[in-house]
């Protein structure tokens, strides 16, 4: 049922528009004096800051805690390069790092420090975990894969039909559940395993003969996809039931792309990114379309990808001859509320939000800086007169993020209210009452006056009169209620108006014998 649901939430996402990213900004956080491809990289989930990364040929596992800004090496045990990484999906801040060697390394800081942990025989390719923060998987290069169910502290062989594996993911939310498929370039079988890695499977077959690089699970029960770096063929596959069938899922990569990564952003259980020899690539509805993110990177081949998610989001990628790029674009993820008049008070959330120095937020091209407040994952900002409808979007010195919708709605009209007291058209032998409603608009604004009536029975709709500016009206209550002994007046205006009742007493032998006036309660 779960897979079911995100499916069918996937398909209803819009995807981002390539506009929205053209602009995207990214600054250098490469490892001094490293020239070795970065074949693999970390960043924790949540975080901004502690990332490690895997150099080619590199004896030497490199990690930051503050960004990429400094990094610290920490040597492998056996004196053989760093081949592969793998983030705890349900401990915060664990690692693990495997070397040529097969040794394995945990650390449970984010890469701040790491230890040995174990050693299995086979020649190793590729690891994860699973959701079971116990569960790791690693396959070889043999007729063989190696499993943990004590966190990397020991592995246990079995037998297997995988070959030249090094594409492995674990199920982020179904424990014991892994992925995997063949490095060989034949017609390439998805293997699965229900187990935590002691049973295989093949689940489904890819439609063309591809050479698999990378497999990337989404949360929540979502879609599985395979990366390939098989030219002529499409750049990435996707599977919807969980590896039993596979379609091609490449639309928005150029023509004869290669990805080598893939990563899935805890931000949200549809955005996923692709490290590709066209550069980088995201797509915000599971996989099904794609969009090119690498505004200012240089043209290079990205060989690996990491994105942190959380309200702090960050996406690290990793270039064949040794670069480090962090994404640093504002990225929006919602509006609250999505609808309102000018000057009412919006919050939008994201990440890469900045602060207000040289930043400003646009409704569909309005551009105002009066907010009430602003921090790098939230802004409250008022709604500017003359906004229209559309896409709102934040810019900051770093680029301009994508746009969330917000219609502007016609605000309730301000409605002023007077209250007069009882009067008289009664009508005697003796005599017979006059009673005036006289409105008065001392405003440079036309004003729409609504008039009803009183009587203890129900209200009775008076006149609508039409001040024009700076003028007076007086209005007869017996023109519509006539030889009534006691009526009260509402004076209702959508401009400041000032109300006021006059009454009189006719006589046969005197008019207007006597006069009274009082003037109205307003509210």
């Amino acid at each position: 049922m779960a897979l079911a649901i995100l499916v069918a939430a996937c398909a209803t996402v819009t995807p981002v528009g390539q506009a929205a990213y053209e602009q995207a900004h990214w600054v250098e956080r490469s490892i001094p004096g490293v020239a070795g491809g970065i074949i693999d990289i970390q960043v924790q989930a949540g975080t901004t800051e502690r990332v490690t990364a895997v150099v080619s040929v590199s004896n030497n596992l490199y990690s930051s805690q503050n960004g990429g800004t400094t990094w610290t090496p920490t040597p492998s045990t056996s004196g053989t390069p760093f081949l592969a990484l793998a983030e705890s999906k349900s401990i915060p801040g664990e690692f693990f790092a495997l070397d040529s060697n097969v040794d394995t390394y945990r650390s449970s800081n984010g890469g701040g420090s790491w230890s040995l942990t174990s050693t299995f025989a086979s020649p190793g390719f590729s690891f994860d975990t699973g959701s079971d923060p116990d569960s790791l998987v690693a396959t070889t290069s043999l007729a063989a894969t190696w499993y943990s169910n004590d966190r990397a502290s020991s592995w246990i062989s079995v037998a297997s039909p995988l070959v030249n594996s090094e594409a492995v993911a674990g199920d982020p939310d179904t424990a014991d559940v892994f992925y995997a498929a063949e490095q060989a370039p034949l017609t390439a079988p998805v293997f699965r395993s229900d187990d935590g890695g002691q049973n295989w499977v093949v689940c489904g077959v890819f439609p063309n003969a591809v050479h698999v690089t990378s497999i990337s699970v989404f949360p929540y029960g979502g879609p599985v996809l395979a990366a390939t770096d098989t030219l002529a063929v499409d750049a990435l596959y996707r599977s919807n039931d969980g590896g039993l069938s596979w379609t091609a899922s490449a639309t928005g990569f150029p023509p004869g792309t290669r990805v080598f990564s893939l990563a899935v952003s805890g931000l949200s259980p549809y955005i996923a990114y692709a490290a590709t020899d066209s550069g980088i690539f995201a797509s915000y509805d599971c996989g099904t379309s794609w969009s090119d993110i690498s505004g200012d990177l240089p043209s290079k081949t990205y060989r690996s990808v990491s994105a942190s998610g959380g309200q702090l989001g960050a996406v690290f990628v990793g270039t064949d001859d040794g670069k480090i790029y962090r994404s640093i674009s504002p990225f929006l993820t919602g509006i609250d509320p999505d609808s309102g008049s000018t000057g009412d008070l919006v919050t939008l959330s994201g990440v890469n939000l900045g602060s207000r120095a040289g930043s400003h937020v646009s409704f569909a091209g309005i551009d105002t800086t009066d907010c009430a407040s602003w921090s790098d994952d939230r802004i409250e900002v008022y709604v500017p007169e003359g906004a229209q409808s559309g896409g709102v979007t934040v810019t900051t010195p770093e680029g301009r993020s994508n746009a969330v919708d917000f219609t502007i709605t016609s605000p309730e009209p301000t409605l002023y209210n007077w209250y007069l007291a009882e009067g008289s058209t009664g009508i005697s032998e003796e005599g017979n009452f006059e009673t005036w409603v006289l409105v008065q608009n001392p405003g440079d604004q036309s004003a729409d006056v609504e008039i009803t009536y009183m009587t203890g029975e129900e209200p009775v709709d008076g006149p609508v009169p039409e001040l024009d500016p700076n003028t007076r009206q007086s209005v007869n209550v017996a023109d519509t209620l006539d030889n009534v002994w006691s009526v009260s007046t509402k004076v209702t205006s959508n401009q400041p108006v000032i109300a006021e009742r006059s009454m009189y007493w006719n006589t046969p032998g005197v008019y207007r014998q006597a006069a009274h006036d009082s003037i109205g309660v307003s509210q």
